[in-house]
C-alpha cells in the first residue's frame, strides 16, 4: 500500500483530478483522505457504466475551463478596421457557398483570404488556392 500511495503522490497536485470509477460495484468507501491531503482540483466517485457522478463531473470540469481560459464570453472587436475587415470576410465566404462557378467561389475565398491577412498579416492566397485546387481536383 506504501508504495502504491507514494507512486500516487507523484501526479496529484492542485491541478488534478482524480476519477474513482466503477463505484457502482464498490460498496466499500475508498480512502480519500489519503490523497486528500494533497489537494486535488476534485475527487469524483463515478460510474462510466451507469453514469453516476459524471454530471457533478463535468459541471465541475466546465466551470473550471471557464475560470482558466473564459472562453464563454464573446471577444471584444475594439478597432473598426478589424470589424470591417471581419464583417467583409464574411460576406465573401457567405456568397463563395452559393458561387455558380467554382472560379466565382475561388475568388471569393481570395476576397475573404485578403481581408482577413489585414488582421493576421499577410497570407499567400495562390498557397491556399493551390490547396483548393489540389484537394478537389479541379479541371481533371
Amino acid at each position: 500500500y506504501q508504495q502504491s500511495k507514494d507512486n500516487i503522490e507523484k501526479y496529484i497536485d492542485k491541478n488534478t483530478y482524480v476519477l474513482l470509477n466503477k463505484m457502482e460495484n464498490t460498496p466499500i468507501t475508498p480512502d480519500i483522505e489519503a490523497i486528500n491531503h494533497l489537494e486535488p482540483s476534485g475527487i469524483f466517485k463515478v460510474s462510466v457504466q451507469t453514469g453516476l457522478g459524471l454530471d457533478e463531473l463535468f459541471e465541475n470540469l466546465h466551470q473550471a475551463l471557464d475560470d482558466r481560459i473564459g472562453l464563454s464570453d464573446t471577444p471584444s472587436i475594439t478597432r473598426s478596421r478589424h470589424r470591417e475587415a471581419l464583417t467583409e470576410s464574411v460576406q465573401h465566404i457567405e456568397r463563395s457557398l452559393h458561387a455558380p462557378a467554382i472560379e466565382l467561389m475561388a475568388e471569393d475565398i481570395r476576397i475573404a483570404v485578403r481581408a482577413l491577412g489585414r488582421i493576421t498579416g499577410k497570407i499567400d492566397v495562390e498557397d491556399l488556392l493551390d490547396i483548393v485546387f489540389r484537394d478537389f481536383c479541379i479541371g481533371k
